[in-house]
């Protein structure tokens, strides 16, 4: 049986979001520099809704032409170096138009980007431009490749909730393997790691406990893809099971929900060039898994169901209820039946409410209820009973099982097309 909690996905957009409104300095020329974008030692990328503009003053008292070029900027793979061209009056404070640069390439071995310039007059073919920079309205990538810096990703607070103990009422129950696990897809082609800041378990007692687990705890690297697989993604599997936690004692503890906090953390590795592109993710899903290999020992557990009305004008003796059961698993069970009203109280039981009704284990464990003949029983009620049926609103099902009986302390395999079904017909005298 598994519960599962799909986190929301973190995009490369919440990671590595465009920036804004950065400005580069250029006091040299020619001179190098690195782009504003998250710290990122950029060796390569595509921009995506880039915009920059250039800002100087011409110190000179004659008309000034510049040329500016980018080397590492281009508007193909291979194709030639950005350049612009500007014609700026006498000590004019110049602002160049916007200019788009989406689907610029960037390529840079070193990390960074060199500008270099000539500015001349008539007379002087050397102007030092004063108050120069590269203005940024707006910086990003459609993909990327770097050495990327640490950055932590808190995720928000999740909760699984847990209803295969909803219908216990007694007796014990022990689950031989429960599992937590993160399955984990990732797109964004760099280190990362999975760190569980907490879980704590609640059961149907409303008792808290806390998972104890050090692999968590210490943090989990998981698979990245690597250059030759951009667009792709890998897979990683973090299971917290007996081996490596406390998780048996806590969901053998009839747990309802867990709930959990994780963080993400881009990990800092100077030596591995990683990548990302705009649609790259982490998507990770959360699975309690609880394998039905059980042990039972007079477990009951229930289930309401509604009843339909009856109406009759006169009743002369007894009645028969009868009972169509069916047992669809590898274990015997018992069944009794508490007849309710409106308010919950129990009007009558179909017998003794101390006594169960025995139905026989299923012997073909690949068989489901709806290949399994009933098993037809006839249940004679009293007269004061059958005129308590018009009250009835509900039906409480109670079943017992134990596996102890047959099997001993063996764990018992139960699997999700096993299951009880219940039938209720009357013959009223």
């Amino acid at each position: 049986m598994r519960y599962q909690d799909e986190i929301k996905p973190v995009s490369v957009t919440e990671v590595f979001p465009r920036v804004q409104d950065e400005q580069v300095g250029i006091t040299s020329n020619p001179q190098e520099f690195a782009l504003p974008f998250h710290d990122i030692d950029i060796r390569g990328g595509t921009l995506k809704d880039t915009r920059i503009h250039f800002q100087f003053r011409n110190p000179t008292n004659e008309a000034l032409s510049v040329n500016i070029s980018i080397p590492e900027l281009s508007n193909s793979v291979g194709g030639p170096a950005y350049t612009k061209s500007y014609y700026v009056g006498p000590n004019e404070n110049f602002r160049s138009p916007v200019e788009d640069l989406s689907t610029y390439i960037v390529s840079s071995d070193q990390g960074v980007l060199s500008l270099n310039y000539t500015a001349e007059t008539s007379s002087n073919p050397s102007v030092t431009l004063s108050n120069f920079s590269i203005d940024f309205s707006e910086l990003n990538f459609s993909f990327l490749e770097g050495v990327f810096d640490e950055v932590v990703l808190p995720t928000t607070e999740n909760l699984i909730d847990i209803t295969f103990f909803d219908g216990w009422v007694s007796g014990g129950l022990d689950l031989s393997d429960p599992k937590l696990i993160f399955d984990i897809e990732n797109s964004i082609g760099v280190p990362a790691s999975l760190k569980l800041n907490f879980a704590n378990v609640t059961n149907i007692e409303d008792e808290t406990f806390e998972l104890e687990n050090d692999l968590l705890n210490d943090g989990v690297s998981f698979n990245f893809p690597a250059l030759d697989n951009i667009g792709g993604s890998e897979s990683t599997s973090v299971e917290i099971n007996s081996d490596n936690s406390n998780v048996v004692d806590l969901f053998n503890n009839k747990p309802k929900a867990i709930d959990y906090d994780l963080d993400l953390k881009i990990d800092s590795d100077q030596s591995t060039v990683g990548f990302y592109t705009d649609e790259s993710s982490i998507d990770i899903t959360a699975v309690v898994e609880l394998p039905l290999n059980l042990r039972a020992n007079d477990l009951v557990l229930q289930d309401t169901i509604a009843f339909e009305e009856i109406e009759f004008d006169q009743i002369d003796g007894t009645g028969e209820l009868m009972l169509s059961l069916i047992n669809a698993f590898p274990i015997g069970v018992g069944v009794n039946l508490d007849f309710l009203n409106d308010g919950g109280e129990t009007l009558f039981s179909l017998i003794d409410p101390n006594e169960w009704i025995s139905v026989e284990a299923n012997t073909d464990v690949s068989l489901s209820v709806e290949e399994l003949e009933a098993q037809i029983q006839s249940i004679p009620i009293e007269e004061s009973d059958v005129l308590l049926l018009p009250e009835v609103s509900n039906v409480l099902i109670r079943v017992i099982v134990t596996t102890t009986e047959s099997f001993g302390d063996e764990f018992v395999w139960v699997f999700d097309h096993h299951g009880v079904d219940v039938k209720l017909g009357a013959i009223l005298k």
